[in-house]
């Protein structure tokens, strides 16, 4: 009887200062991975390998020389906030007026209203995940019909 050999796939999430490797298997919450890109300020990139330590999936651009495949990930919204102008009126309470505008940042992009920056955000994310759990999947697939 023929062994089936398990391909072990390890995601490598890249830090600041360190690495964490993690186990791709059936234990794997793809949640904490999104709330580790959105919210944690030391993270750099994502990226699966396999067991021969080649890079199959980044999230890191440069990557993508070796032959492993791009996926975008948008991380949360930042307001940014201009002062155009002040208006003074020694009448009223407080005294100074400001004339803002108001942006939101998502990457290089730019948007007027936070609702337009956080669908950006939600629809690539999705995209993200969808091709990530696509991934995992044809590889499991493909591990099972060997």
């Amino acid at each position: 009887m023929k062994q089936r050999t398990s391909v072990m796939k390890i995601g490598v999430i890249r830090y600041r200062r360190y690495e964490e490797r993690v186990l791709l298997n059936e234990h794997f919450v793809m949640d904490d991975l999104f709330r580790i890109i959105m919210n944690d300020a030391d993270f750099m990139w994502f990226s699966i390998i396999d067991e021969k330590e080649k890079i199959l999936l980044s999230t890191w651009f440069p990557d993508t020389e070796s032959g492993a495949l791009f996926v975008k990930v948008a991380p949360a919204p930042v307001r940014e906030t201009e002062i155009l102008g002040t208006e003074y009126d020694a009448y009223r309470n407080p005294q100074y007026r400001y004339r803002k505008k108001v942006t939101w940042k998502v990457g290089s992009y730019t948007f007027s209203h936070k609702r337009k920056a956080v669908g950006y955000v939600f629809q690539t994310n999705r995209r993200a995940r969808h091709i990530i759990n696509f991934f995992l999947e044809r590889e499991n697939r493909n591990e099972s019909n060997r």
